[in-house]
């Protein structure tokens, strides 16, 4: 794939030429390192890798796929050795048994690279048109939504009844910044714990 082609994929493509580049990376990247992901998982998190540092990479004169795929890997090591997640040892070189990778510990919970990257694109939309406090009600709202049965801790301040005006007077504005994501069940749930993880680095 030539240098322009990557930098086309990247910078001007949508879910579906992240997830081809994603791919190709992920074959190369499993050929180097022993890793017990799942091939569409390290898809998955290599997608995201892309999604989150794409303006960074971007912004380069010159982009190709060996720079991605050291940059991607460093990160991956970065992100997984710590917690023993990614094991980053040559294939030929064996893995002590006694200690357990995180994943083998966590239930597995696979999701749509396309949908992840919808999501993540919608979440960074609202963070870039809302205000702080437009951002809060949303918040508000989508915790709401998700955790029916939870103590609700943004917008504190205010009463139920204030709380709810807020966002009828807001839900326009977010509807509109959110029409062309469309987004069907499982992107709406993708969605709704990253914009709460964002949530959470701004708010608590």
């Amino acid at each position: 794939m030539s240098a322009e082609r990557i930098k086309e994929k990247l910078c001007k493509g949508k879910g579906e030429e992240i997830e081809e580049l994603s791919r190709k990376i992920a074959g190369i990247i499993q050929k180097e390192f022993s890793t017990k992901l799942e091939f569409d998982d390290l898809v998955s998190e290599i997608a995201l890798i892309l999604f989150e540092k794409r303006k960074e990479f971007c912004s380069r004169k010159e982009l190709n796929l060996s720079f991605l795929i050291i940059s991607v890997r460093n990160r991956l090591i970065d992100r997984y050795l710590r917690r023993k997640s990614f094991e980053t040892v040559s294939i030929s070189e064996k893995r002590e048994e006694e200690e357990k990778p995180l994943e083998e510990r966590l239930e597995a919970s696979p999701f749509n690279v396309i949908a992840l990257l919808n999501a993540r694109e919608a979440v960074e939309l609202l963070k870039k048109e809302l205000t702080e406090k437009e951002f809060e009600i949303l918040c508000y709202r989508v915790h709401s939504a998700l955790y029916k049965k939870e103590e609700n801790l943004y917008l504190k301040d205010k009463s139920r009844n204030a709380r709810d005006k807020a966002w009828s007077r807001l839900r326009p504005k977010v509807e509109k910044l959110l029409k062309e994501f469309d987004f069907d069940g499982e992107e709406a749930g993708i969605f709704g714990q990253l914009l709460l993880s964002e949530c959470q680095k701004r708010f608590r």
